[in-house]
C-alpha cells in the first residue's frame, strides 16, 4: 500500500510538472514519443466516407440510440461530413428534432456528430493517436476517447462494468483553450454497491487552437501516458487500478463534438448556434502484448 501511494503522490506532483512543462516549452518541439509504437492495426485518413459500406469503420451515432437519456437535449443520429481534404468535419447545430426508440421519446435541440467503432474495432493496450482541432464554439462537449467494459465477479453487473480513457475532451462552458484527460472506472468490489472513480488532469493549449494538435495515449499494462505534440504530459500508474478495472479484451474508440449541454448551454441556446471540429487521422498501433478484434459481433456490448 505504501508503494502504490508513493507511486500516486510522484504522479501526481509530475503530472503537474508535465503540464506546466508543455504551457512553458511546447514550441521548443521536443519529442517524448516512444521510438517503437508497435503495428499500425487501425487507421482512417478520412479520405473517404469510413461510416458506409463498403469501407465501413465506424457506425453513426452510440449503439444504445441516438439520444442519451442524461442528455436528451442532443440528437446524435446525422452522419458527419468530408472537407474534401482530408479531414472530417464533426458538426453541432440548432435542428430541434422529434425522437423515439424503444426507451423513450425525446424531442432534442441540437444535431451533434458521433462516430464510434462498436462491431468494427476495438483493443486493449497499444498507441492510439489523432490529429484535431479544438471545436469553434466553447459551449460543445467534443471528446476523442476508449471506452470498454471490463470483468466482474457479479455477472449481473457486466454491462453496469465499464471504464473510460478521454484521451482529449473539453468540456463544456469551460476556458476555451483548456480541455481534460480523464480516467473513469467503476468499482463494484466492496459490497457489490458501485463506486463511480475518477482520475483527471487539466492541460491548457494556450494558443493556435484552430490548428491542427495531435493527441496520443500509450496504454500499457504498466502505465496510461498522454502526449500532446509528440510532449508527454500526463501518467498513471497505479498498477492495481490497471489490472482490477482497465483489463479486458479491448475498447472501442469514439469521435464526437457534443453528447450533452451544460443546463445554462441548453436555457441560452439560440437558432444561429453552430459548432464544429476538424479531424485530419485516427490510427492506432498494436504491441506484442496487445489485444486487437476487428469486424467482430457481440450483441451484449
Amino acid at each position: 500500500m505504501a508503494t502504490i501511494r508513493n507511486i500516486l503522490w510522484k504522479d501526481f506532483i509530475l503530472n503537474k510538472l508535465l503540464s506546466l512543462r508543455y504551457r512553458l516549452f511546447r514550441k521548443r518541439g521536443w519529442d517524448n514519443t516512444p521510438a517503437n509504437k508497435g503495428t499500425l492495426v487501425f487507421e482512417d485518413n478520412f479520405n473517404e466516407i469510413s461510416w458506409a459500406r463498403p469501407n465501413k469503420k465506424w457506425n453513426v451515432g452510440p449503439y444504445w440510440g441516438k439520444v442519451h437519456p442524461e442528455n436528451s437535449s442532443v440528437y446524435m443520429g446525422d452522419s458527419p461530413k468530408l472537407d474534401g481534404e482530408g479531414n472530417v468535419i464533426l458538426e453541432s447545430f440548432y435542428k430541434p428534432f422529434h425522437y423515439e426508440n424503444y426507451a423513450g421519446k425525446w424531442d432534442t435541440l441540437v444535431s451533434a456528430n458521433k462516430l464510434v467503432t462498436q462491431k468494427h474495432y476495438k483493443q486493449q493496450y497499444g498507441w492510439f493517436e489523432s490529429r484535431l482541432t479544438y471545436p469553434t464554439s466553447n459551449n460543445d462537449f467534443p471528446a476523442w476517447w476508449l471506452w470498454g467494459t471490463a470483468p466482474t465477479k457479479n455477472p449481473d453487473t457486466l454491462t453496469k462494468q465499464y471504464f473510460e480513457v478521454d484521451i482529449w475532451e473539453v468540456l463544456h462552458k469551460s476556458k476555451k483553450n483548456r480541455f481534460r484527460i480523464n480516467l473513469h472506472w467503476r468499482d463494484w468490489t466492496k459490497d457489490n454497491n458501485p463506486r463511480d472513480k475518477l482520475k483527471s488532469q487539466k492541460i491548457f493549449l494556450e494558443k493556435d487552437l484552430d490548428k491542427f494538435h495531435t493527441f496520443a495515449l500509450d496504454w500499457q499494462p504498466n502505465h496510461m501516458k498522454v502526449y500532446v505534440d509528440d510532449m508527454l504530459v500526463f501518467i498513471y500508474r497505479n498498477k492495481k487500478v490497471l489490472d482490477n478495472f482497465f483489463n479486458n479484451e479491448g475498447c472501442l474508440m469514439w469521435l464526437c463534438i457534443n453528447h450533452g449541454f451544460h443546463e445554462s448551454g441548453v436555457n441560452n441556446l439560440k437558432e444561429d448556434y453552430y459548432s464544429s471540429f476538424k479531424v485530419d487521422w485516427v490510427k492506432a498501433y498494436a504491441y506484442e502484448n496487445s489485444t486487437t478484434i476487428i469486424d467482430y459481433d457481440q450483441p451484449n456490448e
